[in-house]
């Protein structure tokens, strides 16, 4: 009778795993050989266990990752593909979160953009940070709605604070007004205290002067110098470029959307 209110007690206090080891102890006598010590141990593993697990699947639920089953370890590194195996070993390790650095990847359409950025999140979560993927044209809409339904406030809270923001189909068509400003809020409320992964496809420069032209103009240049103040950049076709922290480095990064050296 004991046991049985001391399972149900355990429960009542939201300890359902340590209620359950509990219960497989009194169930078998091999555990009457260790020590009280090593029993609680047990039970409090298997809680603390369950509960790591349970904010894992509730961190990647979160995430809306389009592929989440995305895993760096199996990124094919083709030849022709001319992946930096050591970069995304090293931006795999998660540290740019922790230093609050962008990441822009940029190549040719079904280069696998998507992947290894969602790649990236997934290595994320497994460090316990809380991460977002959202289309650019999704983010934009459902700030639109949010606004229309007196919810904007809420609705793009969860855009500033996620550690890890994925941004995928980057600037793929022109911004209007309000969007710029929207962009420019999560980028005030993000800049070096976040990190963000942006996804774009490389256009021609004719595709890219249509892609900046947003106005305001001065609300348009405080978004890329919020965003890409200090990136880590993976780029151009699938080739890796490192851009450094310089001011001439930075005034080219804001003056065009090019990442690829040999543009």
């Amino acid at each position: 009778m004991l046991d049985f209110n001391t399972v149900s007690k355990l429960r009542e206090m939201k300890l359902g795993a340590m209620a359950t080891a509990f219960s497989g102890q009194l169930g078998d006598n091999a555990f009457y050989e260790l020590s009280f010590e090593e029993r609680v141990g047990l039970m409090v593993d298997a809680e603390w266990t369950s509960r790591q697990n349970n904010r894992m699947s509730r961190l990647i639920r979160n995430a809306g990752f389009a592929i989440p089953g995305a895993r760096l370890e199996d990124v094919e590194y083709h030849p022709d593909r001319e992946l930096n195996k050591a970069l995304i070993t090293r931006l795999g390790t998660c540290n740019f979160v922790d230093d609050h650095h962008n990441i822009i990847i940029m190549g040719a359409t079904g280069g696998g953009k998507t992947y290894l950025a969602n790649a990236f999140g997934v290595a994320a979560v497994n460090k316990f940070y809380s991460v977002r993927y959202v289309r650019l044209p999704d983010l934009l809409g459902d700030l639109a709605i949010a606004r229309a339904e007196g919810r904007y406030r809420k609705v793009i809270k969860g855009y500033k604070q996620a550690n890890l923001l994925i941004l995928d189909e980057w600037l793929l068509y022109p911004l209007k007004d309000t969007e710029a400003r929207d962009l420019l809020e999560i980028a005030e409320a993000r800049y070096k205290k976040a990190s963000t992964i942006f996804c774009s496809t490389a256009a021609r420069r004719s595709e890219r002067r249509s892609c900046a032209t947003v106005s305001p103009k001065n609300c348009w240049t405080a978004v890329k110098t919020s965003f890409i103040s200090h990136p880590q950049s993976y780029s151009g076709w699938w080739r890796s470029f490192a851009l450094t922290g310089t001011r001439r480095t930075r005034r080219r990064i804001i003056s065009r959307w090019c990442f690829n050296p040999t543009c």
